[in-house]
């Protein structure tokens, strides 16, 4: 998987020289600011079978609606980015960058060729020898800004396994001891060379915090007519996303994925209560099993006790 894969190339090429520049970027809005004319182009000569699908919706502003508390409707007009929620939102995302970060590789590698760029999705993380980090910095703010993109200066950081490695004057504000790559950190196989800052620990009390508020959200989102489906699928995604940031990419073990699993099984409790108007006991909960060389334990299929009712699955780990 993609998160995976990025943890590991980057815990490797810091291995190998532990001067190397690890710098991370963000962009402000990034999914809402692309421009749809771009997106297009690079369907069209990459993925052309899409174009048919995606003609009414690239080609032509949309609009959406929602109600306010007083009942009275109000359009939303887009003419750039994708949809936040769309399932092809990603995808064409990633093909509508993909350009740009093509010519970014090649502008790298002619700076220096250990030079490496990564992006999942709208994370940018550039790999530079640390005499050529500040010229790496510019020709990423040159390429993304070409898209029609803004990247946030203030959240750029810059990190090396050795902390007494040179940087130049002009990161030096943007070192931080520490580093975490697409929203988490990586320790794997267990090998005491690769306990190094950016291979830390997540934080379990705020992701239980954020997990419990997703969760009661759900419930009065419930109470106010969402329907089951639509709220088990947010159950679904978060927790598919739990299981690859923190504990397939990440091989998080402690006590707190225990107190996770609960809480995301409870809020799965409640949505099967709320469809069958009663109180339901889970009788099946199988967990994922082996992702990578670890055991990870959240909750992947659930069903009530009633046999007649379909079991809701979600997407396995492998």
């Amino acid at each position: 998987m993609g998160t995976e894969l990025v943890h590991k190339l980057v815990t490797a090429l810091t291995d190998e020289d532990p001067s190397r520049v690890v710098m991370t970027f963000d962009a402000a809005n990034a999914f809402g600011s692309l421009p749809r004319q771009q997106i297009w182009d690079s369907v069209a000569a990459r993925l052309p079978a899409l174009t048919t699908t995606l003609y009414s919706w690239l080609r032509h502003p949309t609009i959406h609606v929602f109600w306010d508390s007083a009942g009275i409707a109000k359009p939303i007009i887009a003419s750039a980015g994708v949809d936040q929620g769309c399932p092809l939102s990603p995808l064409l995302f990633a093909l509508g960058l993909a350009p740009a970060l093509n010519d970014l590789s090649v502008k790298l590698r002619a700076l220096d060729p250990s030079c490496r760029v990564y992006a999942y999705l709208d994370d940018i993380v550039v790999v530079a020898p640390s005499d050529k980090a500040w010229r790496a910095h510019e020709l990423v703010h040159e390429v993304v800004t070409g898209t029609g993109l803004s990247l946030r200066d203030d959240k750029t950081k810059a990190w090396t396994k050795d902390s007494g490695t040179w940087l130049p004057a002009e990161l030096r504000d943007k070192r931080v001891p520490s580093l975490k790559l697409l929203g988490s950190s990586v320790a794997w196989e267990n090998r005491d060379e690769l306990l190094a800052p950016v291979h830390g620990v997540s934080d379990g009390v705020e992701i239980l915090a954020k997990t419990t508020h997703l969760v009661s959200r759900v419930r009065d989102l419930l109470k106010a007519g969402l329907r089951v489906k639509s709220a088990f699928l947010i159950l679904q995604t978060y927790g598919n996303a739990c299981a690859n940031h923190l504990q397939r990419a990440n091989y998080e073990d402690g006590p707190w994925v225990q107190q996770l699993e609960d809480t995301l099984q409870s809020g799965l409790g409640e949505i099967l209560s709320f469809k069958r108007g009663s109180p339901s006991t889970l009788t099946a909960k199988k967990s994922l099993q082996t992702c990578g060389s670890r055991t990870v334990a959240l909750p992947m299929v659930a069903c009530l006790q009633n046999p007649a009712t379909p079991s809701l699955v979600a997407g396995p780990c492998a």
